[in-house]
């Protein structure tokens, strides 16, 4: 991990930058839905903005592009719509947005994981069945945040930051 451009003061440590790999630390907001259904689940409890993701949608990584980290329908074959489906249903995490910085990190989303050892290009994973159930019980409206942080700087800011005692379940506590 290194940190990501969020709601979240600068902190000391590796900085997150377009390429890296790194999935971001901090604090962000939860944009828009998307998926490769032609419109969001039923399930969904609010009305998150949604993008179907087609043939032609990518998110645009380059970052002397003008539509940097920004999802567009550009190419007949985009990124987007892909073979292992990991963008099936998901999530844009608002990391370097709204206003993008040119190299700080681009396309950074909470999506479907290949597998529960495989590891992201810089995103966050989970099951499509979680996945599911997150859609189905996060309100827009209510502005849903993702708190992501190495398990050291989450005992280090559990306090400050008025984080829950322990981790979500299912997420280690040394």
């Amino acid at each position: 991990m290194a940190w990501g451009r969020g709601l979240h003061q600068p902190e000391r440590g590796p900085i997150k930058r377009e390429g890296d790999g790194r999935t971001p630390a901090g604090v962000f907001p939860l944009g828009s839905l998307f998926g490769y259904a032609d419109k969001p689940p039923e399930t969904a409890a609010g009305s998150f903005p949604y993008i179907h993701i087609q043939a032609g949608t990518e998110c645009v990584e380059d970052p002397r592009s003008p539509l940097y980290n920004r999802i567009v329908a550009s190419r007949p074959k985009g990124a987007m719509l892909r073979a292992d489906g990991v963008f099936r249903l998901g999530f844009v995490i608002e990391q370097n947005a709204p206003e993008a910085i040119p190299g700080a990190g681009s396309c950074v989303f909470f999506h479907v994981q290949r597998g529960p050892a495989q590891a992201t290009s810089g995103c966050t994973s989970t099951s499509l069945a979680d996945l599911e159930g997150l859609v189905s019980w996060l309100e827009p409206k209510s502005k849903p945040l993702l708190v992501q942080l190495p398990n050291e700087e989450y005992r280090r800011l559990r306090k400050d930051w008025a984080l829950p005692r322990r981790p979500p379940e299912g997420h280690p506590d040394d």
